[in-house]
């Protein structure tokens, strides 16, 4: 199979801005609207690839846990603002290689939920993707006072 064999066939989001959720409960979210919109039910799906940021250790299995997923296998990329992104490559080309016939795609980044004191760890924060040299650059806005 071609890499142009491959489709996106549902999509969830959630809005930009301050949440009280976590990150990790905000890509569930998106995950099961996603699911729904594609009229799959959770046994369709082989594996879940997640991109995050700041996530931390097995955030795409929580992640996949709070929206049915749990125990299929899955793939945690940090990849800094191209988190997401690479997510949806690794994704495709596990599809369009035979691997899997069916994998759901997430990406979150969950800042909006920490204190004024928490910082990124160093790995995190080179440019060109950082502000000020502590933060990923899309998760400062929502983060900003208003």
């Amino acid at each position: 199979m071609a890499i142009d064999d491959v489709y996106v066939i549902g999509w969830g989001m959630t809005s930009f801005g301050r949440h009280t959720d976590s990150g990790v409960a905000l890509g569930a979210q998106a995950l099961r609207e996603a699911i729904e919109s594609a009229e799959l039910e959770r046994s369709d799906i082989d594996a879940l690839y997640v991109g995050h940021v700041h996530g931390g250790m097995v955030a795409g299995e929580r992640v996949g846990a709070l929206a049915g997923l749990a125990g299929i296998p899955t793939l945690n990329i940090e990849n800094a603002c191209a988190s997401g992104s690479s997510a949806v490559i690794e994704a495709a080309y596990a599809i369009s290689s035979g691997r899997y016939d069916c994998v759901a795609v997430c990406g979150f980044d969950g800042r909006s939920t920490w204190g004024p004191t928490r910082t990124t760890a160093p790995a995190l924060a080179t440019p060109p993707c950082s502000t000020s040299g502590s933060s990923v650059t899309p998760a400062v806005w929502p983060t900003r006072p208003p």
